[in-house]
């Protein structure tokens, strides 16, 4: 079976069902969940509905809900390579947001796999959760697979066999997990309980399901193969690569087809490559599959590589089909890197004709200079490498660039001469605006670069075009309407992680140190900021853009100022 028919046959049984589709989101993870950078699960983009604060029925048509959700996932990055693991990959999951609880869930996979896929129930065993002193024994899943004819019906722990809460409280509850020939392929996840603060799990009034099934690994038990890299979707491009390469090494072939296949759908989501978060994680993936395609010598193949996962995913995904964007955006980060590839080998090279250890600050010059991620210095040259003493010269530097920023924007008080005030009222109306073009043009635009003084301010974001008159109308509008409704701006210190969970934006989410300062207006821009800002919006007077421009490839920038 191929992985777009799977997709397809998974998707029409639970709309037969009474389920609505929604389409994936983006891999960027929403405001609902920053404590990741990206969606890493398909329930995800709902755990708003799952904890009640969104109407499902309202917003979405049903409170049953299929889904097909794009993931990343880069926490395993040095198992690709082996016959499982992905960056990127689909997680097909059935949604009950209050419709449905156990017996519908059990009886939909059920039907689902051994009736429209015909899987033979001698191949399958199922695990409950077998209780403990705060949950009790599942008895009500291992009854119901008992009744539909399941055999071996096993009995696990709280760790394998309940879910949640994502934080410290939230909605979780047990799990119902199947084996197919000792793979799991579906995980039932049965949202009936709610930790609190004082770490109690309480029964909730409403219940809610989450099931996910991992696409590429269902259609790999379905078909019998032992390899993700069997499936279609893969199968041809190792043949290409076997074709292209001068030296055949099948562990590298998948890590180049796997690296390249996430990039793909990364800039097809407007990611760009950078120094931190998803942008470097991007970066990361990029340089790490132009390494391993320059080992083997397969020469310049990413352009093949687009094209083949264009026409096996082009119709399920149509943002992929923005070829030329994406080749751009690979192509300029490729030239970028190859500038200092060759030079920074030779570096490493030389080097390790000395020593076979390298400090942690030597690593992280290395990295500094040449732009190569950790795990490339390792792997070039074999170097051992005090991975702790390089992470403490990353910190440093992030806590020098930290203080940077706070010397420009919180070193001071709000003062009352004129040029210091002038300059803290265009950093709130930035703020006004980064979450006027979230609200305009998607939660995936964030600030890539800013700078104020008295007379303006200048604003950075991912956009991969030239926005229209009408569009700087919109933006202004609405700027200008945060403004006239005298928003108070609220400052609070807090733990990093709780100010990610109550939805605070930060573009440096792994930089930042154990406490943050945030800023709320009125509850509409959430940001962590090092300040300062003016107390209410209603200061700020009119809001004008002055000029949108290009700054760089795939970046726009705005000019602002403030009329008074």
């Amino acid at each position: 079976m191929l992985v777009s028919e799977l997709r397809e046959k998974f998707i029409k049984f639970f709309e037969k069902n009474g389920h609505i589709e929604v389409k994936s989101s983006s891999l960027i993870a929403k405001d609902s969940d920053s404590t990741v950078l990206f969606n890493i699960a398909g329930m995800q983009p709902f755990k708003s509905y799952f904890a009640f604060e969104k109407d499902a029925v309202k917003d979405l048509g049903s409170d049953k809900i299929v889904s097909c959700q794009k993931c990343i996932r880069t926490k395993d990055i040095y198992e690709v390579g082996d016959n499982s693991h992905l960056t990127f990959f689909e997680m097909l999951g059935n949604f009950s947001f209050g419709s449905y609880f156990k017996k519908e869930a059990i009886k939909l996979a059920y039907d689902f796999l051994f009736e429209e896929l015909k899987l033979s129930q001698d191949d399958i065993y199922v695990t409950v959760f077998e209780g403990n002193s705060d949950i009790p024994f599942d008895e009500e899943s291992y009854i119901l697979w008992e009744e539909l004819g399941i055999k071996d019906i096993r009995k696990c722990s709280f760790e394998d066999n309940f879910w949640g809460p994502v934080g410290k409280t939230g909605a979780c509850g047990v799990c119902s997990e199947i084996f197919y020939k000792g793979v799991e392929i579906w995980n039932l996840v049965f949202n009936g309980y709610f930790k609190n603060e004082k770490g109690e799990y309480v029964e909730m009034e409403k219940k809610c399901v989450d099931t996910g099934s991992g696409l590429e690994r269902l259609c790999c038990a379905i078909n019998g193969y032992t390899s993700v890299y069997d499936l279609d979707v893969f199968s041809s491009l190792m043949d290409f690569l076997k074709r292209e390469s001068d030296i055949c090494d099948e562990k590298i072939f998948k890590i180049i087809i796997d690296h390249f296949k996430a990039v793909c759908f990364l800039i097809a989501d407007k990611v760009l490559p950078g120094n931190m978060g998803r942008e470097y994680i991007l970066r990361r993936l990029i340089r790490r599959g132009i390494r391993y395609e320059n080992k083997v010598h397969c020469g310049d193949v990413f352009g093949y590589i687009l094209n083949f996962f264009v026409e096996k995913y082009g119709d399920a995904y149509p943002e992929l089909k923005d070829t030329d964007y994406i080749m751009s955006i690979f192509k300029e980060e490729e030239g970028r890197f190859l500038k200092t590839l060759d030079n920074g080998i030779k570096a490493l090279k030389k080097i390790s004709e000395d020593k076979k250890t390298l400090s942690g600050e030597e690593a992280f010059h290395i990295y500094e200079t040449y732009g190569f991620p950790l795990e490339l210095i390792i792997e070039e040259v074999g170097f051992d490498i005090d991975e702790d003493e390089f992470n403490l010269a990353f910190d440093k530097h992030r806590e020098i660039s930290r203080k940077g920023s706070e010397r420009k924007f919180g070193g001071h008080g709000i003062k009352d001469e004129d040029g210091d005030i002038r300059v803290i009222r265009n950093h709130s109306a930035a703020h006004l605006l980064l979450q006027a073009l979230r609200e305009l043009f998607g939660e995936h635009i964030y600030q890539k670069g800013f700078d104020i003084n008295e007379e303006r301010l200048r604003f950075d974001f991912p956009f991969d075009r030239k926005l229209e008159q009408d569009e700087l109308k919109q933006i202004e509008d609405l700027v200008n309407l945060k403004i006239k409704q005298k928003l108070p701006i609220i400052c609070e210190e807090m733990d990093t992680d709780l100010a990610f969970e109550k939805g605070f934006l930060g573009t440096f989410r792994d930089r930042y140190p154990d406490k943050v300062k945030t800023y709320d207006m009125g509850g509409w821009s959430k940001e962590i900021c090092a300040g300062p800002h003016v107390k209410n919006t209603g200061e700020l007077g009119e809001f004008k853009i002055i000029k949108e421009e290009s700054s760089s490839k795939g970046v726009r920038r705005i000019k602002a100022k403030l009329i008074n």
